[in-house]
This record gives structure tokens, sequence and C-alpha cells, in this order.
């Protein structure tokens, strides 16, 4: 579709800074209702129609679950090896930060720093680890 060429690289473009938008941020929610008005011109849908249903008929998912997978995949990314070095160090593992058998060393599950700040738990570190 030419909506997805042409206006889907820009809600995709830097995806991991636009999704950790707090609530106050009005961004993401002009951004979602760009997408659904979107969808209601492609669909010639009314007003009254709701999104959920056109969201399902063109097979799109709404902008934070686009971010959250991006994010994904960006983080499977790191851990492959595939992403930038510096992000892959960033992702330490609870069993590589001590040797002591707990449940969540077999897991696999990644070491959340205890930072009490509101702006470290919006960063790509603390989210991918939280995901």
């Amino acid at each position: 579709m030419l909506a997805q060429a042409l206006i889907f690289p820009h809600f995709d473009y830097c995806s991991p800074v636009w999704s950790n938008c707090n609530a106050e941020n009005c961004y993401t929610c002009t951004l979602q209702i760009l997408q659904n008005k979107l969808a209601r011109v492609l669909l010639s849908a009314d007003i009254r129609t709701p999104i959920s249903d056109l969201m399902n008929a063109l097979n799109w998912n709404k902008l934070n679950k686009r971010w959250t997978n991006h994010l994904l995949l960006m983080i499977f990314k790191c851990l492959k090896h595939d992403g930038p070095s510096y992000l892959h160090s960033q992702f330490i593992f609870t069993h590589d930060i001590h040797s002591q058998r707990t449940r969540s060393q077999s897991c696999n599950t990644f070491a959340i720093p205890s930072w009490s700040i509101n702006p470290w738990k919006r960063t790509f570190y603390y989210r991918g680890a939280t995901v």
C-alpha cells in the first residue's frame, strides 16, 4: 500500500525514542490520532466505526504495539551481536552478577539496576530489561 510505504516510515523512525514518551507528552497521542485518521480515510469509514475494526481490516497494529515490537527486535539484535556493541554491553544477565543459584538465574532474565528516578525508567536499557 502507498500509505505503508510513505507514512509508516515516519511513524517507525526513531521508534525507541518515541515509545519512551510519558503520558504527559502528547506526541504519541498525536501520532496515534494521525494513524487512526489515515485508517478512516483509506477505508472511507464513518466516524462511529470502532478504530479496532479498522485496524483489523487493514492488518495494522497500534503505534504502541509497533514500537514495542521494534524495541524487542532491537534487543534481540543486541543479544545476538547484530546490533551496536555499546548496546550489547549494557544488558547484563542475572547469572553474570553472582554465582548463587536463584530462580531468576535459571530463567535468563536481565538484571535491572535499582534506580529510583523516573527519567532512568524511560531509557532503552531499563525498558529493554523490563519488557
